[in-house]
């Protein structure tokens, strides 16, 4: 709430929380489904996934500058009359149209060839990251799952030494109250046996 409260400037008590967006804890008992999942939601798989993939778009374009280029070229010429091109050339038009085509075949590129090995390294090695954040993203989650069933279990057993610890200091309490004195072949437990009792359950209960 105070850290809500000092992005948005409004007063912490009129916070409140909402039980139901609370995100509901995954199962955990199938561990490939919880690594599979956590490698396919991660922020940071995602974008080193995209950056390999866009090494590897780049690469091709690098490849692709290999293939046979045809250009059509064409240039237009207004010549003017006051600079008496007719007096000099025989055949002077002043209306002058070139047209041509230029083929090239860049296999002799040797700097070209150099800036495709290079690409084709950088997308091999975005895609080396991507599975490294991948595998470690998984790995992650795989122990996290095993914390959590840790916890899950370490909570079970709490909860039952906590109701072994209470139905204890119900019984001392029952064996107090029915106790009829010198009728009882052992000495019945005091009330600071009924309070050790009580403190034994609150900590089982923390």
């Amino acid at each position: 709430r105070e850290r809500l409260a000092q992005l948005t400037g409004l007063p912490a008590d009129s916070i409140e929380t909402v039980p139901e967006s609370i995100p509901e804890i995954p199962d955990i008992s199938d561990q490939r489904n919880l690594m599979a999942a956590a490698a396919a939601t991660n922020p940071a798989v995602k974008a080193a996934e995209r950056q390999a993939a866009a090494k590897e778009l780049l690469a091709k374009g690098q490849h692709k500058a290999f293939y046979p280029a045809i250009d059509l070229v064409g240039s237009y010429g207004l010549f003017t009359k006051y600079n008496n091109y007719e007096d000099f050339f025989k055949k002077f038009q002043r209306n002058n149209a070139t047209v041509g085509v230029a083929i090239r075949f860049p296999f002799l590129n040797f700097s070209q060839r150099a800036q495709a090995e290079a690409a084709d390294a950088e997308a091999v090695q975005a895609k080396r990251k991507a599975d490294n954040t991948r595998n470690q993203v998984s790995s992650e989650a795989l122990k996290l799952g095993r914390a959590a069933r840790q916890l899950a279990a370490a909570e079970q057993v709490a909860h039952l030494e906590y109701q072994l610890a209470q139905k204890q200091a119900e019984a001392i309490q029952t064996r107090i109250e029915t106790a009829a004195p010198g009728t009882a072949q052992s000495p019945p437990p005091s009330p600071r046996d009924l309070q050790v009792a009580r403190i034994e359950a609150g900590d089982r209960y923390l």
